[in-house]
């Protein structure tokens, strides 16, 4: 064989490496960047789950008041419902918000907060209940009269503004980077089948020329 017939086949598989290294290397790193999409993705989601039980622990905060109002004007028992159901699933919603948060130190601080603010709204309301209980509604009005409860449910209110504010900041964060590497995902993707596919053309193309460089090189 000539040595033009050997420096087509050397440069053939020369572009083969070559198309098979630049596969392997943006096929990595195209892995990379797919990953950290997914990765992040799951933080959105994690920040829509602390939104989700933030906004979950006010609801069931303002049940509580509201089942304990009720009990207090008419002394009926039904009007407790929503108290009770509000007393269970707050509970359960600021264990949540702890496993939530569990890496971000200030929002965990402010969760620990929040628990407070909840025990004391409901030893407040405890109050109320005893209060009408024991002496009627005179007793449960005069509980009522000194705003405790409403002034412990605005702090809360305003706890929980702090902490979806903060939360909203991170999901835009988040959302952000999400769709950053998201492209570049889809441009290492794209990068990749072009290089590669040109190579591949050009190994072909220098290929489809090999039969007439061997023709050349047999002797007549």
């Amino acid at each position: 064989m000539t040595a033009p017939a050997l420096s087509s086949i050397k440069q053939i598989l020369r572009l083969l490496a070559v198309a098979l290294v630049i596969l392997v290397g943006l096929g990595s790193s195209g892995w990379w960047s797919a990953k950290r999409v997914m990765e992040t993705f799951g933080w959105v989601d994690h920040t829509h789950q602390v939104l989700y039980e933030l906004e979950s622990t006010l609801m069931h905060a303002v049940s509580i008041q509201s089942g304990a109002r009720g009990f207090a004007l008419t002394g009926q028992d039904r009007f407790l419902a929503p108290y009770e159901s509000g007393l269970v699933k707050i509970q359960l919603s600021v264990a949540k918000l702890k496993e939530l948060t569990a890496d971000n130190v200030r929002q965990r601080g402010r969760v620990d907060h929040l628990a407070s603010l909840i025990n004391e709204e409901v030893a407040v309301m405890q109050q109320r209940l005893t209060a009408r209980r024991q002496g009627g509604l005179t007793a449960a009005s005069a509980a009522t009269a000194d705003g405790s409860g409403k002034r412990v449910l605005d702090s809360i209110r305003t706890l929980v503004a702090a902490m979806e504010t903060e939360e909203r900041g991170l999901l835009k964060e988040r959302s952000q980077a999400a769709q950053f590497y998201g492209a570049v995902a889809l441009a290492l993707l794209v990068a990749d089948a072009a290089l590669v596919g040109a190579l591949i053309a050009l190994a072909l193309a220098r290929t489809r020329r090999l039969p007439r460089v061997l023709s050349l090189s047999v002797p007549a």
